[in-house]
């Protein structure tokens, strides 16, 4: 009995113990967590005229949408409290989160949500965003100028808006994630000078945190904003900071930053293991991919891409991630419903490359290594790459497997907003390297479809549009699904990219942040209710 009775005590002194223990993680305020960038700013904190992803880091921190994807890819409310459809599905009308506040103190009504759609399809916008919102009634017309009014936006009251689409569009509410912007500061500013606002650089928006400062290519500093619609958030402060990858592990040792996603992935291996950080891994909704100038006098035939496709041993590249990475054969990433195994793979054939170059009049007829065709032209490009150690690995191995069927690449190191530049503004380059981030949504019209603003390969294809806007105009996923496994195939024969690899993202976090979600699904700052940066926090006596 005395036995039992000394058991019971010794579990109820644990009871205590942990209940103690979980008293004294309880969210705390105060403090900065400090994320970080790799790659200079693009300098643009604007939600509709942004190009970098860098800067979008920014501002999904100042800005909120009508909705946010949550941490399973589900659509959640954010600005709007909820939403209804029309029998057809062509019509929503969302009903707004009343006393909703800007940081500088102006409440968010129908009017800003109104605005900033109706700027996007402004004819005088110089964005990129016209054709995720070109399906809204009335877009097109109003985009050239016919009318003067958006007929498919509709302000029905201070607090509801109705959108409707000329023709049914499945991807029209993962587009009203975008950031509102407010009317009251913009509507007088011509559309044709917004993407130079002083704005851009001091941005106004209603998410957790509000713009403090901004160091060109250094670092922005965000303060908690006290009436965030979700709550004040716990840290007083968000900084992101540009850090040099080299210096990565540096800072992270020295407790000088939080949060960062590592390329290399023997420093992750190393930092993980380290006391004060916490390592994480996902495959990412993402590709990294070569891109092709379809107008380059020697790219733009289909057999040419197809034979540098065969012709490279894209399997080292796993050896060159340490494994952290799958291989990509398409731009749909395996965690999408709408991924297709049933494409052209390219399976290394370095035999069946010389033989389609040699059938496309390529050989080497001066002895120096290099094909040429019948007019002494020979089989050479440049490859761009910005500095980014894995880039410039992958470029640099690409350059060596096509020395080996005869075909020459010069890579040519740049920074990562002068690639963008070139891509856009010029036509004179062959192939580059970069990524995308793509969600799990599987419409890629916004990157490959002609009209596409990212279409920087110039990727001009009838049956390529059909097939996307199709996917686009069926509601029923099923029938989504199969248009999108034939646009995968499609897309893997005609070959405007070479696909590298889905990445998977290593990130370290310090052990001080709580909050977050370590189940990682779809990133440590998310969970089944959207964002929950405003939910981060860090104990008092780790606190800076």
């Amino acid at each position: 009995m005395k036995s039992k009775i000394l058991s019971v005590i010794t579990i109820l002194f644990l009871l205590v113990t942990f209940v103690s223990s979980v008293q004294a993680e309880e969210a705390v305020y105060g403090g900065t967590f400090v994320d970080t960038v790799q790659t200079n700013f693009g300098e643009i904190f604007n939600p509709i005229q942004y190009e970098s992803s860098y800067d979008s880091q920014v501002i999904d921190l100042v800005f909120d949408g009508l909705v946010i994807r949550n941490s399973t890819g589900a659509i959640v409310p954010n600005l709007a409290k909820s939403w209804d459809f029309s029998e057809d599905g062509k019509s929503i009308t969302f009903h707004l989160k009343e006393g909703v506040k800007y940081h500088d103190g102006h409440e968010l009504t129908s009017e800003d949500v109104a605005f900033t759609f109706r700027t996007m399809l402004h004819p005088d916008y110089t964005g990129v965003r016209y054709g995720s919102y070109s399906s809204i009634k009335g877009a097109a017309a109003y985009h050239k100028g016919e009318a003067d009014q958006v007929s498919g936006i509709e302000i029905l009251d201070k607090y509801t808006i109705k959108f409707t689409t000329e023709y049914s569009d499945a991807t029209f509410m993962g587009n009203m994630q975008r950031g509102i912007l407010p009317a009251h500061l913009l509507k007088d500013i011509p559309v044709t000078e917004l993407e130079n606002a002083e704005f851009n650089s001091n941005p106004v928006g209603c998410g957790p945190f509000k713009f403090a400062e901004y160091v060109s290519q250094q670092y922005v500093i965000l303060d908690a904003f006290e009436d965030y619609h979700k709550g004040r958030p716990y840290l007083d402060q968000y900084m992101v900071k540009k850090v040099a990858t080299d210096s990565v592990p540096v800072y992270l040792k020295r407790d000088e930053i939080d949060l960062v996603s590592l390329d290399n992935k023997e420093q992750f291996e190393e930092l993980k293991r380290l006391d004060n950080l916490k390592g994480f891994t996902r495959v990412s909704e993402a590709f990294r991919y070569f891109g092709i100038n379809q107008k380059h006098p020697l790219l733009q035939n289909k057999n040419i891409r197809q034979a540098l496709a065969y012709g490279f041993q894209k399997e080292i590249i796993l050896q060159i991630l340490n494994g952290y990475g799958v291989l990509a054969n398409g731009a749909i990433p395996p965690s999408s419903w709408g991924y297709s195994e049933d494409v052209c793979k390219y399976e290394f054939d370095p035999v069946k490359a010389m033989a389609i170059l040699k059938e496309e009049g390529y050989i080497d007829r001066d002895g120096d290594g290099i094909r040429e065709n019948e007019n002494g032209e020979k089989l050479s490009f440049d490859l761009n790459t910005t500095s980014q150690d894995i880039r410039v690995e992958i470029s640099e191995l690409f350059q060596e497997f096509m020395k080996q069927i005869g075909v020459e690449v010069d890579v040519q190191l740049m920074e990562f907003n002068a690639l963008v530049d070139m891509l856009v503004d010029s036509k004179d380059w062959g192939m580059y390297i970069m990524g995308w981030a793509t969600g799990p949504e599987p419409d890629m019209s916004w990157i490959f479809h002609s009209n596409a603003a990212w279409n920087d390969v110039r990727f001009f294809d009838d049956y390529n549009d059909k097939l996307l806007d199709k996917g686009k105009s069926t509601m029923e996923r099923e029938k989504r699904k199969e248009i999108y496994a034939e646009w995968q195939k499609y897309i893997s024969q005609e070959l405007p990219y070479i696909f590298l690899y889905y990445p998977e993202l290593t990130t370290v976090i310090n052990e001080r942040v709580r909050g977050y979600n370590s189940d990682n699904t779809r990133g440590l700052l998310l969970d089944e209710k959207g964002s929950m940066v405003h939910k981060i926090w860090i104990p008092k006596d780790k606190q800076k």
